[in-house]
């Protein structure tokens, strides 16, 4: 009778444990290369009236030293892979994108790894945490005070950018590399085209690279469908 509550008693654990556990390879590593004294960027954006968070953004860059942390990230994002709801790799493993689901909760990985001549490949992480149960913050949404939310429901991402004129004339750019990966995580976690602009006009992007992207980034998608 005891080893039979035992055994209940063990999966019942894994069972609660699992969804937690799903990028826990990743997440260890991560916290590692912290306590390393990396700089980690972190953005929390909240709901003005509860102050839940409904959006949690990690971000880091570094120097792998002869490709140690590089080389524990491959392969941590490789095993933790197999919990994944959707994987996409490239390059050799070098550019990994991993989305893990739990209920209305979404957290998308991103690793870009870029080789160098002197073995120590630049390194950058990217986690965004989306919580579905939460209501997102549209108070400060530049382009849904410009235009209003009917405008933008009608004429979509095209016309956003059209009605936006010269607007990005201050612009400082991003590389296209850098949109890609905003569009991605916006259409991913479920983010609405007006903010997905909003987000790229704030840093800096240009009008014509955010049509040329988000046209390479459909043309991916038919591809992977067809």
């Amino acid at each position: 009778m005891k080893a039979k509550n035992l055994i209940l008693t063990m999966v019942a654990a894994l069972i609660t444990c699992s969804p937690v556990m799903a990028q826990s390879r990743i997440d260890k590593i991560v916290d590692e290369i912290e306590q390393k004294g990396v700089d980690v960027s972190k953005v929390v954006k909240r709901d003005p009236k509860t102050k839940k968070p409904y959006s949690i953004t990690k971000s880091l860059t570094f120097y792998s030293k002869d490709g140690n942390y590089a080389n524990r990230l491959k392969e941590a994002f490789r095993k933790d892979a197999e919990d994944a709801e959707q994987e996409s790799v490239s390059n050799k493993g070098n550019n990994y994108r991993l989305i893990f689901v739990d209920g209305k909760k979404k957290s998308i990985y991103s690793l870009n790894i870029q080789e160098r001549q002197d073995k120590n490949p630049r390194v950058s992480l990217k986690i965004v945490m989306r919580d579905g149960d939460v209501k997102e913050n549209d108070d400060y949404d530049i382009i849904n005070s410009f235009f209003g939310t009917g405008a933008i429901e009608l004429n979509g991402i095209d016309g956003l950018l059209d009605g936006l004129g010269n607007w990005d004339k201050y612009g400082r750019g991003m590389s296209d590399e850098e949109i890609e990966e905003i569009i991605l995580n916006g259409i991913q976690t479920g983010i609405s085209q007006a903010k997905i602009v909003t987000e790229l006009l704030q840093k800096g992007a240009k009008i014509d690279q955010i049509r040329k992207i988000r046209k390479k980034v459909e043309e991916k998608a038919k591809q992977q469908k067809g």
